[in-house]
Protein backbone atom coordinates (compact mmCIF):
# COMPACT_ATOMS: atom_id res chain seq x y z
CA UNK A 1 0.00 0.00 0.00
CA UNK A 2 1.36 3.62 -0.83
CA UNK A 3 0.50 7.22 -0.62
CA UNK A 4 0.77 8.41 -4.34
CA UNK A 5 2.72 11.74 -3.76
CA UNK A 6 4.71 12.37 -0.48
CA UNK A 7 5.66 15.91 -1.02
CA UNK A 8 7.93 17.31 1.52
CA UNK A 9 6.96 20.03 3.87
CA UNK A 10 8.15 21.43 7.45
CA UNK A 11 6.20 23.95 9.50
CA UNK A 12 6.77 25.10 12.90
CA UNK A 13 4.51 23.69 15.82
CA UNK A 14 1.88 26.34 15.70
CA UNK A 15 0.02 27.31 19.49
CA UNK A 16 -3.37 27.63 17.70
CA UNK A 17 -4.46 24.04 16.90
CA UNK A 18 -7.03 25.51 14.45
CA UNK A 19 -4.67 27.50 12.57
CA UNK A 20 -2.45 24.29 13.30
CA UNK A 21 -4.58 21.14 11.85
CA UNK A 22 -5.31 23.65 8.37
CA UNK A 23 -1.54 23.91 7.76
CA UNK A 24 -1.06 20.51 8.54
CA UNK A 25 -4.42 19.29 6.01
CA UNK A 26 -2.68 21.79 3.29
CA UNK A 27 0.97 19.60 3.67
CA UNK A 28 -1.17 16.47 2.72
CA UNK A 29 -0.32 14.86 -0.29
CA UNK A 30 -2.86 15.60 -2.86
CA UNK A 31 -5.66 13.50 -1.18
CA UNK A 32 -4.69 10.56 -3.82
CA UNK A 33 -3.89 7.29 -2.14
CA UNK A 34 -3.67 3.63 -3.62
CA UNK A 35 -4.39 0.29 -1.88
CA UNK A 36 -3.35 -3.48 -3.16
CA UNK A 37 -4.86 -5.70 -1.57
CA UNK A 38 -2.14 -8.13 -2.05
CA UNK A 39 0.19 -6.70 0.26
CA UNK A 40 -0.78 -8.23 3.81
CA UNK A 41 1.51 -6.20 5.79
CA UNK A 42 -1.21 -4.10 8.26
CA UNK A 43 -3.33 -5.22 10.95
CA UNK A 44 -5.36 -2.19 10.71
CA UNK A 45 -6.12 1.26 9.41
CA UNK A 46 -3.47 2.98 12.44
CA UNK A 47 -0.94 1.08 11.43
CA UNK A 48 -1.30 1.25 7.39
CA UNK A 49 -1.26 4.65 8.10
CA UNK A 50 1.62 5.13 9.91
CA UNK A 51 3.82 3.16 7.42
CA UNK A 52 2.55 6.54 4.84
CA UNK A 53 3.90 9.23 7.11
CA UNK A 54 6.59 11.12 5.41
CA UNK A 55 9.53 11.99 8.60
CA UNK A 56 8.68 15.59 7.75
CA UNK A 57 5.09 14.43 9.65
CA UNK A 58 6.29 11.83 11.97
CA UNK A 59 6.98 14.80 14.82
CA UNK A 60 2.91 15.67 14.76
CA UNK A 61 0.63 14.19 16.76
CA UNK A 62 -1.14 10.70 15.57
CA UNK A 63 -4.45 11.71 16.67
CA UNK A 64 -3.93 14.83 14.32
CA UNK A 65 -2.94 13.15 11.25
CA UNK A 66 -5.55 10.24 11.23
CA UNK A 67 -8.51 12.97 12.34
CA UNK A 68 -7.38 14.84 9.13
CA UNK A 69 -6.79 12.43 6.99
CA UNK A 70 -10.73 11.02 7.92
CA UNK A 71 -12.37 14.25 6.87
CA UNK A 72 -10.42 15.00 4.24
CA UNK A 73 -12.24 14.93 0.42
CA UNK A 74 -10.01 12.25 -0.92
CA UNK A 75 -10.00 9.74 -3.48
CA UNK A 76 -8.96 5.91 -2.61
CA UNK A 77 -8.04 3.72 -5.22
CA UNK A 78 -8.05 -0.22 -4.42
CA UNK A 79 -5.86 -2.17 -6.80
CA UNK A 80 -7.33 -6.37 -7.23
CA UNK A 81 -9.85 -7.62 -5.10
CA UNK A 82 -9.27 -10.49 -6.81
CA UNK A 83 -6.03 -11.06 -5.12
CA UNK A 84 -7.28 -9.99 -1.46
CA UNK A 85 -6.29 -11.90 1.31
CA UNK A 86 -7.94 -11.99 5.24
CA UNK A 87 -5.63 -9.04 6.42
CA UNK A 88 -6.04 -6.85 3.50
CA UNK A 89 -9.83 -7.53 3.76
CA UNK A 90 -10.15 -6.92 7.44
CA UNK A 91 -8.52 -3.97 6.86
CA UNK A 92 -10.51 -2.40 3.73
CA UNK A 93 -13.40 -3.05 5.72
CA UNK A 94 -11.80 -0.82 8.80
CA UNK A 95 -10.98 1.83 6.18
CA UNK A 96 -14.50 1.99 5.16
CA UNK A 97 -16.25 1.78 8.60
CA UNK A 98 -14.05 5.01 9.25
CA UNK A 99 -14.41 7.30 6.39
CA UNK A 100 -16.51 9.83 5.53
CA UNK A 101 -18.50 10.26 3.18
CA UNK A 102 -15.97 12.57 1.35
CA UNK A 103 -13.89 9.70 0.50
CA UNK A 104 -14.50 8.21 -2.33
CA UNK A 105 -13.30 4.44 -3.28
CA UNK A 106 -12.54 2.82 -6.89
CA UNK A 107 -12.28 -0.86 -6.69
CA UNK A 108 -10.65 -2.70 -9.38
CA UNK A 109 -11.46 -6.93 -9.47
CA UNK A 110 -11.88 -9.32 -12.20
CA UNK A 111 -14.68 -11.44 -12.77
CA UNK A 112 -16.01 -13.66 -10.28
CA UNK A 113 -15.40 -11.58 -7.32
CA UNK A 114 -18.15 -9.19 -6.77
CA UNK A 115 -20.38 -10.60 -4.43
CA UNK A 116 -17.92 -10.76 -1.91
CA UNK A 117 -16.74 -7.24 -2.30
CA UNK A 118 -20.77 -5.84 -2.57
CA UNK A 119 -21.23 -7.27 0.64
CA UNK A 120 -18.43 -5.69 2.41
CA UNK A 121 -19.34 -2.16 0.64
CA UNK A 122 -22.96 -2.29 1.97
CA UNK A 123 -22.28 -3.71 5.32
CA UNK A 124 -20.23 -0.13 6.23
CA UNK A 125 -22.94 1.21 4.69
CA UNK A 126 -21.86 3.48 1.88
CA UNK A 127 -24.61 5.23 -0.01
CA UNK A 128 -23.52 4.03 -3.21
CA UNK A 129 -21.87 0.95 -5.03
CA UNK A 130 -21.67 0.84 -8.76
CA UNK A 131 -20.18 -2.24 -10.36
CA UNK A 132 -19.10 -2.67 -14.00
CA UNK A 133 -16.78 -5.69 -14.46
CA UNK A 134 -15.56 -6.55 -18.36
CA UNK A 135 -12.78 -8.15 -20.02
CA UNK A 136 -10.39 -6.72 -22.82
CA UNK A 137 -12.27 -5.20 -26.14
CA UNK A 138 -11.26 -5.59 -29.00
CA UNK A 139 -9.51 -2.47 -29.90
CA UNK A 140 -8.01 -3.02 -26.21
CA UNK A 141 -6.35 -6.12 -27.51
CA UNK A 142 -5.18 -4.36 -30.95
CA UNK A 143 -3.53 -1.50 -28.47
CA UNK A 144 -1.80 -4.10 -26.34
CA UNK A 145 -1.35 -6.31 -29.46
CA UNK A 146 1.30 -2.89 -30.88
CA UNK A 147 2.25 -1.85 -27.97
CA UNK A 148 3.96 -5.40 -26.88
CA UNK A 149 5.23 -6.19 -31.00
CA UNK A 150 7.01 -2.79 -30.68
CA UNK A 151 8.49 -4.12 -27.96
CA UNK A 152 9.66 -7.87 -28.65
CA UNK A 153 10.34 -7.62 -32.09
CA UNK A 154 14.05 -6.14 -32.26
CA UNK A 155 13.61 -4.86 -36.05
CA UNK A 156 13.11 -1.52 -37.87
CA UNK A 157 10.80 -2.88 -41.23
CA UNK A 158 7.75 -1.84 -40.01
CA UNK A 159 6.04 -4.13 -42.85
CA UNK A 160 7.13 -7.52 -40.79
CA UNK A 161 5.28 -6.12 -37.25
CA UNK A 162 2.16 -4.98 -38.90
CA UNK A 163 2.05 -8.36 -40.39
CA UNK A 164 2.97 -10.08 -36.92
CA UNK A 165 0.18 -8.13 -35.69
CA UNK A 166 -2.13 -9.33 -38.46
CA UNK A 167 -1.22 -12.95 -37.72
CA UNK A 168 -2.05 -12.79 -34.01
CA UNK A 169 -4.86 -10.59 -33.95
CA UNK A 170 -5.86 -13.64 -36.66
CA UNK A 171 -5.05 -16.07 -34.33
CA UNK A 172 -7.05 -14.64 -31.40
CA UNK A 173 -10.43 -14.29 -33.81
CA UNK A 174 -9.94 -17.98 -34.55
CA UNK A 175 -9.64 -19.27 -31.12
CA UNK A 176 -12.12 -21.57 -29.13
CA UNK A 177 -14.50 -20.12 -26.36
CA UNK A 178 -12.35 -21.87 -23.53
CA UNK A 179 -8.96 -20.80 -24.96
CA UNK A 180 -10.08 -16.89 -25.89
CA UNK A 181 -11.40 -16.52 -22.12
CA UNK A 182 -8.27 -17.19 -20.52
CA UNK A 183 -6.81 -13.80 -22.93
CA UNK A 184 -9.64 -11.37 -21.28
CA UNK A 185 -7.38 -10.08 -18.74
CA UNK A 186 -4.25 -7.85 -19.42
CA UNK A 187 -1.89 -10.26 -17.94
CA UNK A 188 -2.69 -13.47 -19.37
CA UNK A 189 -2.96 -12.05 -23.05
CA UNK A 190 0.70 -10.55 -22.39
CA UNK A 191 2.10 -13.34 -21.70
CA UNK A 192 0.08 -15.21 -24.57
CA UNK A 193 1.75 -12.81 -26.93
CA UNK A 194 5.15 -13.07 -24.95
CA UNK A 195 5.12 -16.44 -25.92
CA UNK A 196 3.67 -16.66 -29.41
CA UNK A 197 6.40 -14.07 -30.69
CA UNK A 198 9.27 -16.03 -28.45
CA UNK A 199 8.30 -19.48 -28.70
CA UNK A 200 6.32 -20.29 -32.02
CA UNK A 201 6.43 -23.83 -31.71
CA UNK A 202 4.78 -23.74 -28.00
CA UNK A 203 1.02 -21.65 -30.34
CA UNK A 204 -0.64 -25.23 -30.08
CA UNK A 205 0.12 -26.26 -26.74
CA UNK A 206 -1.48 -22.73 -24.94
CA UNK A 207 -4.94 -23.40 -24.52
CA UNK A 208 -5.71 -23.12 -20.42
CA UNK A 209 -4.54 -20.85 -18.38
CA UNK A 210 -1.96 -23.62 -16.58
CA UNK A 211 -0.48 -24.29 -19.87
CA UNK A 212 0.30 -21.22 -20.35
CA UNK A 213 2.05 -21.29 -16.99
CA UNK A 214 3.80 -24.58 -17.76
CA UNK A 215 5.42 -23.10 -20.95
CA UNK A 216 5.90 -19.76 -19.48
CA UNK A 217 7.89 -21.83 -17.16
CA UNK A 218 9.78 -23.51 -19.82
CA UNK A 219 10.39 -20.17 -22.07
CA UNK A 220 12.06 -18.83 -18.74
CA UNK A 221 14.54 -21.38 -17.94
CA UNK A 222 15.44 -21.47 -21.11
CA UNK A 223 16.10 -18.29 -21.25
CA UNK A 224 17.62 -18.01 -18.14
CA UNK A 225 20.42 -20.89 -19.44
CA UNK A 226 21.09 -19.03 -22.86
CA UNK A 227 22.27 -16.12 -20.81
CA UNK A 228 24.14 -17.50 -17.95
CA UNK A 229 25.68 -20.81 -19.61
CA UNK A 230 23.67 -23.01 -16.71
CA UNK A 231 21.74 -26.18 -17.78
CA UNK A 232 18.20 -26.21 -17.84
CA UNK A 233 18.59 -29.25 -15.33
CA UNK A 234 20.26 -27.29 -12.71
CA UNK A 235 18.10 -24.72 -13.05
CA UNK A 236 14.94 -27.05 -12.49
CA UNK A 237 16.12 -28.71 -9.49
CA UNK A 238 18.10 -26.43 -7.92
CA UNK A 239 16.61 -23.13 -8.14
CA UNK A 240 13.01 -23.85 -9.28
CA UNK A 241 12.09 -26.53 -7.28
CA UNK A 242 13.03 -24.42 -4.19
CA UNK A 243 11.37 -21.39 -5.79
CA UNK A 244 8.33 -23.36 -5.41
CA UNK A 245 8.17 -24.84 -1.95
CA UNK A 246 8.69 -21.18 -0.68
CA UNK A 247 5.58 -20.15 -2.69
CA UNK A 248 3.99 -22.90 -1.15
CA UNK A 249 5.31 -21.50 2.06
CA UNK A 250 4.47 -17.74 1.58
CA UNK A 251 0.97 -18.77 0.29
CA UNK A 252 -0.14 -20.56 3.16
CA UNK A 253 1.53 -17.53 5.37
CA UNK A 254 -0.81 -15.61 3.17
CA UNK A 255 2.07 -14.00 2.53
CA UNK A 256 2.44 -12.38 -1.18
CA UNK A 257 5.63 -10.27 -1.89
CA UNK A 258 9.14 -11.49 -0.60
CA UNK A 259 11.20 -8.77 1.21
CA UNK A 260 14.70 -8.49 0.98
CA UNK A 261 15.48 -10.68 4.07
CA UNK A 262 13.26 -13.16 2.51
CA UNK A 263 15.58 -13.34 -0.13
CA UNK A 264 18.34 -13.46 1.73
CA UNK A 265 17.17 -16.57 3.24
CA UNK A 266 16.36 -17.70 0.24
CA UNK A 267 19.85 -17.63 -1.10
CA UNK A 268 21.13 -19.49 2.01
CA UNK A 269 19.03 -22.49 0.75
CA UNK A 270 20.63 -22.64 -2.28
CA UNK A 271 24.52 -22.41 -1.07
CA UNK A 272 24.82 -26.21 -1.76
CA UNK A 273 23.74 -25.39 -5.67
CA UNK A 274 26.07 -25.23 -8.41
CA UNK A 275 28.29 -21.87 -7.98
CA UNK A 276 26.62 -20.63 -11.36
CA UNK A 277 23.35 -20.58 -9.92
CA UNK A 278 24.91 -18.42 -6.61
CA UNK A 279 27.08 -16.35 -8.99
CA UNK A 280 23.85 -15.35 -11.14
CA UNK A 281 21.43 -14.96 -8.63
CA UNK A 282 20.52 -11.97 -8.98
CA UNK A 283 19.67 -12.24 -12.64
CA UNK A 284 17.81 -15.31 -12.21
CA UNK A 285 15.50 -13.80 -9.57
CA UNK A 286 14.90 -10.67 -11.85
CA UNK A 287 13.41 -13.55 -14.43
CA UNK A 288 11.00 -14.47 -11.80
CA UNK A 289 10.13 -11.15 -9.76
CA UNK A 290 9.21 -7.61 -10.47
CA UNK A 291 11.16 -5.85 -8.00
CA UNK A 292 10.10 -2.38 -6.93
CA UNK A 293 10.56 0.04 -3.85
CA UNK A 294 8.44 0.63 -1.17
CA UNK A 295 8.29 1.87 1.87
CA UNK A 296 8.68 0.43 5.42
CA UNK A 297 8.74 2.41 8.17
CA UNK A 298 11.07 5.73 7.75
CA UNK A 299 12.62 3.22 5.27
CA UNK A 300 12.88 2.64 2.03
CA UNK A 301 13.57 -1.07 0.54
CA UNK A 302 12.95 -3.54 -1.98
CA UNK A 303 10.03 -5.77 -2.65
CA UNK A 304 10.26 -9.04 -4.80
CA UNK A 305 6.30 -9.31 -6.32
CA UNK A 306 4.54 -12.06 -7.70
CA UNK A 307 3.33 -10.70 -11.37
CA UNK A 308 -0.04 -11.60 -10.47
CA UNK A 309 -1.55 -14.05 -7.41
CA UNK A 310 -1.87 -16.88 -9.68
CA UNK A 311 1.65 -16.91 -11.03
CA UNK A 312 1.94 -17.87 -7.04
CA UNK A 313 -0.58 -20.48 -6.61
CA UNK A 314 1.18 -22.06 -9.69
CA UNK A 315 4.04 -22.27 -8.05
CA UNK A 316 2.35 -23.16 -5.21
CA UNK A 317 0.54 -26.12 -6.66
CA UNK A 318 3.55 -27.41 -8.73
CA UNK A 319 5.79 -28.34 -5.30
CA UNK A 320 2.28 -30.25 -4.19
CA UNK A 321 2.48 -31.82 -7.44
CA UNK A 322 6.46 -32.87 -7.03
CA UNK A 323 5.69 -34.41 -3.58
CA UNK A 324 2.37 -35.99 -5.26
CA UNK A 325 4.43 -37.81 -8.25
CA UNK A 326 7.51 -38.66 -5.71
CA UNK A 327 4.75 -40.48 -3.57
CA UNK A 328 3.11 -42.27 -6.30
CA UNK A 329 6.80 -43.46 -7.69
CA UNK A 330 7.43 -44.74 -4.10
CA UNK A 331 4.40 -46.46 -3.40
CA UNK A 332 1.14 -47.81 -4.80
CA UNK A 333 -1.67 -46.47 -3.23
CA UNK A 334 -4.89 -45.00 -4.83
CA UNK A 335 -4.63 -41.36 -6.08
CA UNK A 336 -6.87 -40.44 -3.29
CA UNK A 337 -4.67 -41.88 -0.55
CA UNK A 338 -1.23 -39.89 -2.39
CA UNK A 339 -3.26 -36.52 -2.30
CA UNK A 340 -4.95 -36.82 1.10
CA UNK A 341 -1.25 -37.26 2.73
CA UNK A 342 0.33 -34.46 0.87
CA UNK A 343 -2.24 -31.79 1.33
CA UNK A 344 -2.50 -32.96 5.49
CA UNK A 345 1.13 -32.75 5.22
CA UNK A 346 1.05 -29.47 3.82
CA UNK A 347 -1.46 -28.21 6.13
CA UNK A 348 -3.89 -27.60 3.41
CA UNK A 349 -6.50 -29.95 4.28
CA UNK A 350 -7.24 -31.74 7.87
CA UNK A 351 -9.19 -34.77 4.94
CA UNK A 352 -12.41 -34.70 6.13
CA UNK A 353 -13.91 -30.45 5.30
CA UNK A 354 -13.57 -30.02 1.42
CA UNK A 355 -15.19 -26.43 2.45
CA UNK A 356 -12.16 -25.99 3.48
CA UNK A 357 -10.23 -27.03 1.07
CA UNK A 358 -11.86 -25.35 -1.74
CA UNK A 359 -12.66 -22.55 -0.06
CA UNK A 360 -9.24 -21.65 0.88
CA UNK A 361 -7.13 -23.17 -1.53
CA UNK A 362 -8.94 -23.06 -5.00
CA UNK A 363 -6.52 -21.53 -7.29
CA UNK A 364 -4.33 -24.17 -6.19
CA UNK A 365 -6.56 -27.36 -6.59
CA UNK A 366 -7.04 -25.95 -9.63
CA UNK A 367 -3.44 -25.31 -10.80
CA UNK A 368 -2.77 -28.96 -9.38
CA UNK A 369 -5.30 -30.91 -11.72
CA UNK A 370 -3.65 -28.95 -14.61
CA UNK A 371 -0.41 -29.63 -13.95
CA UNK A 372 -1.01 -33.52 -13.20
CA UNK A 373 -3.08 -33.68 -16.53
CA UNK A 374 -0.29 -31.91 -18.55
CA UNK A 375 2.80 -33.61 -17.41
CA UNK A 376 1.66 -36.85 -15.50
CA UNK A 377 -1.67 -37.80 -16.92
CA UNK A 378 -0.81 -41.32 -17.85
CA UNK A 379 0.37 -42.41 -14.36
CA UNK A 380 -1.80 -40.39 -11.92
CA UNK A 381 -5.49 -40.35 -13.66
CA UNK A 382 -6.42 -42.17 -10.21
CA UNK A 383 -5.34 -38.49 -8.24
CA UNK A 384 -7.08 -36.43 -10.96
CA UNK A 385 -10.22 -38.25 -11.27
CA UNK A 386 -10.30 -37.96 -7.08
CA UNK A 387 -9.62 -34.12 -7.50
CA UNK A 388 -12.45 -34.34 -9.68
CA UNK A 389 -14.87 -36.40 -6.83
CA UNK A 390 -13.48 -33.61 -4.61
CA UNK A 391 -15.01 -30.81 -6.27
CA UNK A 392 -18.23 -31.95 -7.11
CA UNK A 393 -18.49 -32.69 -3.30
CA UNK A 394 -17.76 -29.40 -2.59
CA UNK A 395 -20.46 -27.71 -5.45
CA UNK A 396 -23.11 -29.68 -4.22
CA UNK A 397 -22.45 -28.68 -0.50
CA UNK A 398 -22.07 -25.23 -1.46
CA UNK A 399 -25.94 -25.05 -2.41
CA UNK A 400 -27.00 -26.46 0.44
Amino acid sequence: MQVLERPQFSVPMQRDGARRQRIFQNSLPSHYYCMQFRNHDHDNFDDYLKSLIPKTVARFPFGLVKSVVLSSECLVLCDGYDECNEKSKKLFSEMLSLASNKMKFVVTTRPGNTVGLTGIVNKAKRSRINLKVSGLQEEDMKLLTEKLIGHLVKDDDVTQQEQMKKELLQKIEEMDTGTGAILQTPLYFNLFILLYIECPELRDEMSTRTSVYLQLRKHKIKRISDKTGISEESLEEEFDALYRKWSLKHYMEEKYEWSEADVRSFKMRLINSPKEVLQNFDAIMSSYFSIKKTKKQLEIVNVYCHRHRSEQAFAAAGSICDDVITSAGRRQQGGGKILGDVLRSKGLWDGRDIRQLFGKFKDIISFITGILYRTERDVLYDTIDHIHELYVSYSTLSWL
